[in-house]
């Protein structure tokens, strides 16, 4: 990981009280942070960003294309199935740390 303190983002999470910070995957090339997940024993709670990906794929298999450094890709490895709003309140949420 380059240029990114993952270290320091996780110990500030930690300290904020997000439950399970340490679960968070920073990679600079991926195949898909979805496929990487799945590939995870324990992917419950955890996050995997990535700032480019060989492999992405969208809502309904679809492909996803981002350009390098264009975009932060992200898959959140959840088990409850009743998570259907999670990926908006994540993007609501994403969006909200960025403006402030």
């Amino acid at each position: 990981m380059q240029n990114h303190n993952l270290k320091n983002i996780n110990a500030r999470l930690r300290r904020a009280g997000v439950a399970r910070a340490d679960q968070i995957n920073w990679f600079a090339q991926l195949d898909s942070t979805n496929a990487w997940l799945l590939r995870q024993a324990d992917a419950h709670a955890r996050v995997c960003l990535a700032e480019w990906q060989s492999a992405g794929r969208g809502r309904r298999g679809r492909n996803w294309h981002a350009p390098h450094g264009g975009s932060v890709l992200m898959s959140i490895g959840w088990e409850i199935a009743a998570a259907a709003g999670l990926s908006l309140v994540a993007g609501l949420a994403a969006a909200d740390a960025l403006r402030a």
